[in-house]
């Protein structure tokens, strides 16, 4: 994912500043060349069928938009000290050059974290008081939050009166509305810069639209909705979260499978992930708990996960609040994978409608920059992602058959779970281990005396034979 970028706007004219400076050209007076210093984000705003993303340059509490060709989108990381050099047109810069100047700032993710939820209109305010936006975010925020991090992260919260900014082009105008809702909090005498997060609630009677959120920054937008979908998602993304993706894979017939190289990936398809979209006819204030590898994203399943290769292991509810194994990390051949249990309680009730979520184990593919996928262990049911869990008593194998994955039983103590290295993985495994003993044997064979390299090169000669056979049970198998 992209990230934000922030820097000094002054409303209808440029900052000059000893980071930003005007540098003589052939620009006219509306366009300006400018060099600029400041941190790099992006913010993601939700679509029904995937998000926009926009980028700016912060400086301060103030965020000019940036125009990047992909190559300049594609290296710049979160939070990135940069040095860009453009063409200012209006509140954006059309940027020629960015060079980093320093290190990406690290995004906080434990302790205690506070919030500013900034009540903002231009036209009319509606009903949403102060006390409400607070125990949003102090109350219902910080309970989801605790109850997932397993209390390594809580939310406080204050809120700003209402205060009246210009009216921006579009409710999706972000930058401007950031920085004119900065403006108004410092003429109300409000410090925004001494709290670890900006919410910027827009009037519904002005806006009702999508949340935009910066992507391991500060600020969230939320456009005339206070529920705690829209906000817990968005804070996710302050967090440093990508959407809860989904993939649909098809083998090489054309038949539906977990997973395979032929997929299709849905933007916000884990339903049962707050990352995702809450499940048609979901309350949006009951949204569902991060899954395995958003957590671990986060570092929050230290000491409750386990990266595992073959054996046998039983695996708690992920909702439990007690130390124990919540969750396995299993790599195969360009893929990883997490597999976790999960029961409706906690924030999790809601999954006591989902009888094909919790009746098994959960497996999700993850990536470390782009996030992490649903897979359907049912694949081709009428249930769609709606029963993914990999139910009792059945085993997948990934195509390469490279490993299987059982559930074996579910009770009080947790879902069992069997791994195994599959047979195409032990035939490549005993390939490479004779390959190993020939090569020692070779290297035995220059120093022996002539009357053992007969024996040597007779057990060179079977490791070859057998390996051949090995091979040829691969091919049959089409490993």
């Amino acid at each position: 994912m992209g990230r934000l970028k922030k820097l000094h706007v002054l409303v209808g004219a440029l900052a000059v500043s000893a980071v930003l400076s005007v540098v003589p050209g052939g620009a006219s007076a509306a366009e300006r060349r400018v060099d600029v210093q400041g941190s790099v984000s992006v913010a993601v705003g939700e679509t029904p069928t995937g998000h926009i993303v926009k980028y700016f340059l912060r400086q301060g509490t103030r965020l000019y938009g940036l125009d990047l060709n992909a190559a300049q989108r594609r290296s710049l990381e979160p939070n990135e000290q940069v040095s860009i050099a453009g063409v200012k047109r209006g509140s954006s810069i059309d940027v020629d050059h960015v060079q980093s100047v320093g290190p990406a700032a690290a995004v906080a993710v434990t302790g205690t974290q506070s919030v500013l939820v900034m009540r903002v209109y231009w036209n009319q305010r509606d009903t949403v008081s102060k006390q409400d936006a607070v125990n949003q975010v102090a109350v219902t925020d910080d309970e989801f939050y605790r109850e997932n991090s397993y209390n390594r992260l809580g939310l406080t919260a204050s809120a700003t009166p209402w205060l009246q900014i210009a009216q921006p082009t579009s409710c999706d105008d972000i930058g401007a509305i950031n920085n004119s809702a900065q403006a108004a909090a410092t003429a109300a005498g409000i410090d925004t810069s001494v709290f670890n997060h900006d919410m910027i609630y827009i009037s519904s009677a002005d806006c009702i639209g999508r949340g935009w959120a910066e992507i391991g920054g500060r600020i969230t937008w939320i456009q005339g909705t206070l529920n705690t979908y829209r906000t817990a998602h968005e804070l996710g993304h302050n967090l440093g979260l990508v959407h809860a993706h989904s993939k649909s894979c098809t083998d090489a017939a054309g038949s539906p499978v977990a997973l395979s190289e032929s997929c299709v990936s849905s933007e916000y398809g884990d339903s049962f992930d707050i990352m995702g979209y809450v499940p048609p006819g979901f309350d949006e204030n009951s949204p569902l708990q991060l899954s395995a590898p958003q957590k671990d994203a986060l570092g929050w399943l230290s000491g409750r996960s386990l990266a595992v290769s073959d054996g046998t292991y039983t695996l708690a509810p992920t909702e439990d609040q007690a130390a124990s194994l919540h969750a396995l990390k299993l790599d195969i051949p360009g893929h990883t994978l997490w597999l976790e249990y999960r029961q409706p309680s906690g924030m999790d009730a809601p999954l006591a409608s989902f009888p094909g979520i919790t009746a098994g184990v959960l497996v999700h593919e993850a990536e470390p920059t782009t996030g992490s996928w649903l897979l359907d262990m049912t694949p081709g049911s009428l249930g769609g992602f709606n029963d993914a869990a990999l139910p009792v008593g059945n085993t997948w194998t990934d195509i390469a058959r490279t490993v299987t994955v059982r559930t074996d039983s579910l009770g009080p103590g947790g879902a069992t779970v069997t791994i195994g290295i599959g047979v195409c993985q032990q035939i490549k495994n005993q390939i490479q281990d004779n390959l190993d003993q020939i090569s020692i044997l070779q290297g035995d064979l220059g120093e022996a005396p002539p009357s053992l390299k007969p024996a040597i090169l007779s057990k060179i000669r079977a490791l070859e034979a057998q390996n051949a056979k090995l091979s040829q049970q691969a091919t049959q198998l089409r490993c």
